[in-house]
């Protein structure tokens, strides 16, 4: 099985778990961009009675599933680690 044999070889040199951290990061990079363009696009076609909504569930969509990959996949990336050292 060189398939699993390769496996096992990057979850003991920990690559693994560093490139889910990497992800981890990636990940909160890019929808960090994606909020402030988002903002900038409200922000321009809004009226002042609507903005207030619409910037908080604009921030609270993307704050929680961006925190939410994050965490998984940095916890998965440490889990990993462990299990390797």
């Amino acid at each position: 099985m060189p398939v699993i044999d390769d496996l096992v070889r990057l979850l003991r040199d920990r690559e693994v778990g560093l490139w889910c951290k990497r992800a981890a990061w990636i990940i909160a990079i890019v929808n960090t961009a994606l909020v402030v363009f988002q903002l900038l696009g409200i922000l321009v076609h809004a009226d002042l009675a609507t903005l207030p909504v619409a910037v908080l569930t604009t921030l609270l969509g993307y704050v929680v599933t961006t925190l939410w990959y994050f965490f998984v996949l940095y916890a998965l990336g440490a889990i990993l680690d462990r299990l390797a050292a």
